[in-house]
């Protein structure tokens, strides 16, 4: 029984799930040319025999309003040539019917009825000799004889039926097409899922061709540019997500408010308004949807104004004060306690990591410095349940501008009550991806993640998962205009009432002027691929599918067993995946991993990662002080080897606190710290003269220890070894040193290690012994790359040894996408063209 319940509750939530999203045919009408309007015939433009029992033709039927109010909803032409149409025309030029026309015979069965869906059924009954149509609740029928009558054709808005062609398509969506044989279903075509130009039915997987088709569950995915509009300035604005009005407030002149309202699609301009807002810049107004009311406020001043409509005035009556603290932070309302919440923001060169609740009813204002979470502007947020969860941004962790800023890809939750903060999850990311979050993120209580618009380098729309790290990307891009010299502004909006989010996008010009750009796209979002339906395969091809997943999955835990991690050859993988541009003996590749990842390790190349010794991740037991520590005891340790002071620790991680205060922090931090290094095995913190270093009985237990050793060995002696220089590779292609690791203290360390490893490799390149040895070469390039995704020593081995072994077409695209970073990141084309990387040496 509670099986039975907890399938019956499944079937319950997925279909709920499928009436959340916008299915159906848009049919494109009288708005745009003959050619161009839509049309779509059933059955893979084949007839269906008219049984004895009957065919009945059901389907949903919704009428847009529009200026033109004529054409066919469908049309059922026979083997005979009589035709059977259901349409939309006006009756003596007065009202405008849905009527049902038989050859020559109009019967008029119900004024228009717009923008709901109604169901429509057509039954043919030919051994009762009748047309019976049902029109939402009205039931007619008509007498017709069906002489000679075996087959006939279906098609919805323009035929285009060979002798039967007419361009006149009814505004009109459709969706949910069944054909029934007597009462059995032969045919259902819900016009959700589909291919470009067609849509299989669920039954027997036959096609339904349209032409010019605009499907709906499309706009799930796509995005469709709603408004735009030029402004002197850079203006204010905000979102009413009850009526679907945007606001826009200029900085020139505070007397006047621009709306645009998404419902009726109208511009508003109001003039002449009394008082002044609070602010006259950035990010400063709100609408309040309990209250349904405009506000402005000033961070800076702590002051409110309300915009009163009635008598078009705002309710502070002193110009504003300009002074901007509190630049670019994020904003959100908490409907819990009806009160403003902002966080962070950037002003006289200072990140802030300052929460502000404030309540306009009261006029009671709390600023809350948030110590757990590193100062920053460009966040994103949104309340849940009386919590803040906060997501992203660019600071640093003293605040400062000059010291080092990094972008933050991890999720915080505020406790809104308390102020207590946990910190959710982190991704570390590569040093090449830069993306910043719009203003707003929108919650998703059906799986209970948040809706996040970023930029890279498109814009489009990620969903981020509050018990699970990552960005899942869930929209196609948004074809704004961006422009590398732009200041850009974007943020996201929810109107419930029509199930969309809005993006906008605020362009600011050196000029000081603006241009607004809004697109809209309906939720549940969903990837392009998800509104894409399979065709069908034969069941033979599943039988078949499902003995190779079982004998694939047999092959995969054998291989499980027999390796104990396959991170262990993640390099050397990457390393042959490369090599395989080149036609090379693979046998000459294959050899152990130097360093063995699979357990009691510390890995800093590439990424920041902790084995202990049953190979268990533990990672995560690293607390950012514990992490912060090992690497300082653990760096310092490969530079000197003494190691480092206590006082050198004090004033890195707690240079805020007093002696004895750091002291008792130190103390305890390493405690915990040999804790966790008992884990891993034969690792130990030693002191000795002030000094802390890591030893171990294991020289090889990190990969960043092991590779400063190579790099070493290969600068001081003059090794001919092959195989030496392959493990070389393979510790230097691990990459980085801690790439997503942001501490101030950490970056010469990262440019030492980077800069010794590339002028090794292309010391390596210049070596007579390896000037023909093509394989070899590229590897370099390939490790060249990992370290400096620019490096123009590195494009011109790789272009040149893929174009001379013939590989032009991969040749071509290396320098291709080569140039898009370097655009990307410089701002600049980069001016060496092709023929010339591939011919440099001769």
């Amino acid at each position: 029984m509670k099986r039975l319940f907890l399938f019956f509750f499944f079937l319950i939530a997925v279909s709920l799930h499928a009436e959340d999203l916008n299915l159906g045919l848009y049919i494109k009408s009288n708005q745009y040319t003959g050619a161009q309007r839509t049309g779509l015939i059933l059955n893979d433009r084949k007839p269906f025999q008219l049984s004895s029992k009957g065919v009945s033709l059901s389907f949903d039927l919704y009428i847009r309003k529009e200026p033109i109010l004529f054409g066919f909803i469908n049309r059922i032409i026979t083997n005979t040539g009589e035709n059977i149409d259901l349409l939309i025309s006006p009756n003596n030029g007065e009202h405008v019917y849905v009527s049902l026309l038989v050859n020559e015979k109009r019967y008029n069965i119900a004024t228009i009825e717009h923008n709901r869906w109604i169901p429509v059924k057509i039954s043919l009954l030919p051994e009762n000799k009748q047309i019976e149509l049902t029109f939402g609740s009205q039931k007619k029928s008509f007498e017709h004889s069906f002489s000679n009558v075996h087959n006939f054709q279906v098609s919805f808005g323009a035929c285009r039926i060979p002798k039967y062609k007419s361009p006149e398509a009814a505004p009109i969506n459709i969706k949910n097409i069944r054909v029934y044989e007597g009462n059995k279903l032969i045919r259902y075509w819900q016009l959700g899922k589909h291919q470009e130009s067609f849509c299989l039915d669920s039954i027997r997987h036959i096609p339904a061709h349209a032409d010019n088709p605009i499907w709906l569950i499309n706009t799930h995915s796509k995005w469709e540019k709603v408004f735009s509009i030029k402004q002197k300035d850079e203006p204010q604005f905000d979102f009413d997500p009850i009526h679907g009005i945007f606001y826009f407030l200029s900085n020139q002149d505070l007397q006047t408010l621009y709306t645009y309202n998404v419902v009726t699609r109208t511009e508003r301009i109001i003039k002449d308004i009394s008082g002044y807002p609070a602010g006259d810049k950035n990010d400063g107004l709100f609408y309040i949807p309990d209250t349904q009311e405009l506000i402005s406020f000033d961070l800076n001043n702590k002051t409110l104004s309300r915009y009163m409509p009635a008598t078009n005035e705002w309710e502070n009556k002193s110009v504003p004060e300009v002074d901007m603290q509190y630049y670019d932070h994020t904003q959100t309302y908490n409907p819990t306690d009806t009160s403003i919440i902002t966080f962070g923001g950037y002003g006289h060169y200072i990140y802030k990591n300052d929460l502000f609740k404030i309540k306009p009813y009261t006029g009671k204002w709390e600023k809350i410095k948030i110590e757990d979470i590193d100062p920053r502007f460009f966040a994103t947020s949104a309340v849940v349940d009386n919590n803040l969860y906060i997501f992203g941004g660019r600071g640093c962790k003293s605040g400062r501008q000059e010291m080092s800023p990094h972008n933050y890809y991890d999720l915080y939750k505020i406790n809104l009550q308390t102020f207590k903060t946990e910190k959710l999850w982190n991704i570390e990311m590569p040093d090449t991806v830069n993306i910043f979050p719009g203003r707003n993120m929108i919650y998703n209580p059906s799986d209970n993640s948040f809706y996040v618009l970023i930029i890279n380098p498109k814009p489009y729309l990620v969903k981020i998962r509050i018990g699970k790290p990552g960005l899942e990307r869930v929209s196609d891009d948004i074809n704004v205009d961006l422009k590398s010299d732009e200041r850009i502004n974007y943020t996201l909006y929810q109107f419930p009432e029509k199930q969309k989010i809005y993006a906008l996008f605020c362009k600011q010009y050196k000029d000081s002027t603006s241009l607004f750009d809004i697109y809209s796209i309906h939720y549940p979002t969903l990837s392009y691929v998800d509104t894409l339906q399979k065709k069908s395969e034969p069941k033979i091809f599943y039988t078949l599918l499902g003995i190779a997943i079982v004998l694939i999955s047999i092959a995969f835990i054998f291989f499980k067993r027999k390796n104990n991690s396959s991170e262990t050859n993640a390099p050397i993988t990457k390393l042959e995946n490369s090599l395989s541009q080149i036609s090379v003996d693979q046998e000459e590749i294959k050899h152990k991993p130097i360093f063995d990842s699979a357990h009691s390790c510390i890995r800093l190349l590439g990424k920041f990662q902790v084995k202990d010794k049953e190979g268990n991740d533990i990672s995560g037991s690293f607390t950012p002080i514990l992490k912060s520590l090992l690497l300082l005891i653990l760096l310092h340790s490969q530079k000197d080897e003494r190691g480092i002071t206590n006082k050198k620790i004090d004033e890195t991680l707690w240079g805020d606190k007093s002696e004895k205060s750091a002291q008792n922090n130190r103390n305890v931090s390493l405690s915990k710290l040999r804790s966790l290094l008992e884990k891993i095995g034969n690792i130990r913190i030693v002191q000795n003269n002030n000094f802390w270093k890591i030893e171990s009985d294991n020289p090889a237990y990190c990969d960043y220890q092991m590779a400063l050793q190579y790099i070493q060995e290969a600068t001081n002696s003059q090794h001919k070894e092959e195989s030496f220089f392959y493990d070389l590779l393979e510790l230097l292609f691990y990459g980085p040193l801690l790439p997503n690791t942001q501490f101030d203290w950490l970056d010469n360390f990262k440019s030492d290690y980077s800069c010794a490893t590339i002028d090794l490799l292309n010391e390596l390149l210049k070596k007579e012994e390896f000037l023909h040895n093509d394989k070899f070469r590229l590897q370099i390039a390939e490790t060249i790359f990992s370290h400096d995704i620019l490096n123009e020593e590195a494009l011109q081995v790789k272009c040149t040894l893929l174009y001379n072994s013939g590989k032009k077409g991969i040749a071509k695209n290396t320098y291709d996408n080569f140039c898009k970073e370097y655009h990307t990141l410089l701002g600049v084309e980069y001016n060496i063209p092709f023929s010339q990387i591939i011919h440099a040496n001769e």
